[in-house]
């Protein structure tokens, strides 16, 4: 109803009321440049309406978008979480080895000694 408001008083013809038509012009006007301004404004809204449509619309595109990039990075994110995981696990393990491998040569050499 504000814009409404604000056409109507940009054509010059005071108020509109919901449901009514606007009031007169002040000027001497024709018997149909009421209806028309009428038009005219309904006309606007409309026009106004189908930019704001468009706006969301854009909007909501945008935030499709931007979501399928979030998710996208969020799963490179995970995915090199896990490579770093495995490669520390595989260095623990190989860590781990060596040790074993270390202690039993150390064992084997100490059982070498004894013998000697």
């Amino acid at each position: 109803m504000a814009s409404r408001n604000k056409l109507c008083h940009m054509l010059g013809l005071g108020e509109a009321h919901q449901g009514a038509a606007p009031n007169p012009n002040p000027l001497p006007v024709r018997a149909d440049q009421p209806l028309f301004a009428e038009l005219v404004v309904e006309h606007m809204e409309v026009r106004l309406l189908e930019d704001q449509l468009q706006r969301l619309e854009r909007t909501r595109q945008a935030t499709g978008e931007h979501r399928q990039a979030v998710r996208e990075a969020l799963e490179a994110q995970h995915f090199r979480v896990r490579e770093q995981q495995q490669r520390e696990a595989y260095q623990k393990r190989m860590l781990a080895v060596e040790r074993e491998q270390e202690a039993k040569r150390e064992n084997d050499r100490q059982e070498r000694e004894s013998q000697e």
